[in-house]
């Protein structure tokens, strides 16, 4: 069932980005990808439930996401949103966080190799299972992961006993800051 669901995402997603370039604007193409998205989001709750029943199915499943090759472009990208190594610090809080995101990495895929993100992402979206309609989130900070063979080892910042690479639009926003927590949300200040 697991392997039929991941296949209608995958059909899903190939489908919502066929003739996007062919739309007026962003706003047109939000539009178009909505059924899309909510189809996809729906998909992976039901996908949820075969995960919660055999907990090894999503380490089966995260080995057959494509590893991204690395490019001359991936990594140049990677270095324009990389603040200089060792001038962004982690507080008690935030670090307790990464270490305990960085465990739950490990006891679901314990033979992959990922490095911790702290990342902009702008136009956030959730939605539940019991959800309607989307929540809008807006920008934020976020914490993820990427497969260390898909980074260029000189965006890798060593933080107090974590490989982490830290990404933003404007890496200054990040320069010679603190990330730190409010709640379970990360925030960044001086």
């Amino acid at each position: 069932m697991s392997d039929d669901l991941t296949r209608l995402q995958r059909q899903i997603y190939k489908l919502s980005t066929q003739n996007l370039d062919q739309l007026p604007d962003k706003s047109a193409a939000e539009k178009a990808l909505q059924p899309f998205n909510d189809a996809a989001a729906e998909l992976s709750f039901a996908q949820q439930i075969a995960f919660d029943a055999y907990p090894d199915l999503f380490a089966k499943l995260f080995h057959e996401i494509p590893q991204q090759p690395r490019t001359e472009e991936s990594d140049a990208g990677f270095r324009k949103s990389a603040p200089p190594l060792g001038s962004v610090r982690l507080s008690d809080s935030a670090l307790a966080l990464v270490k305990s995101f960085m465990r739950e990495i490990r006891r679901e895929v314990p033979e992959s190799d990922q490095i911790a993100l702290i990342g902009w992402a702008r136009d956030q979206r959730a939605k539940g299972p019991k959800d309607a309609d989307w929540a809008d989130l807006g920008s934020g900070w976020v914490l993820g992961t990427y497969r260390r063979t898909e980074v260029p080892p000189d965006v890798i910042d060593r933080v107090r006993d974590i490989d982490i690479i830290f990404n933003a639009e404007d890496p200054s926003s990040l320069t010679g800051k603190i990330v730190d927590t409010r709640g379970r949300k990360l925030v960044v200040h001086d």
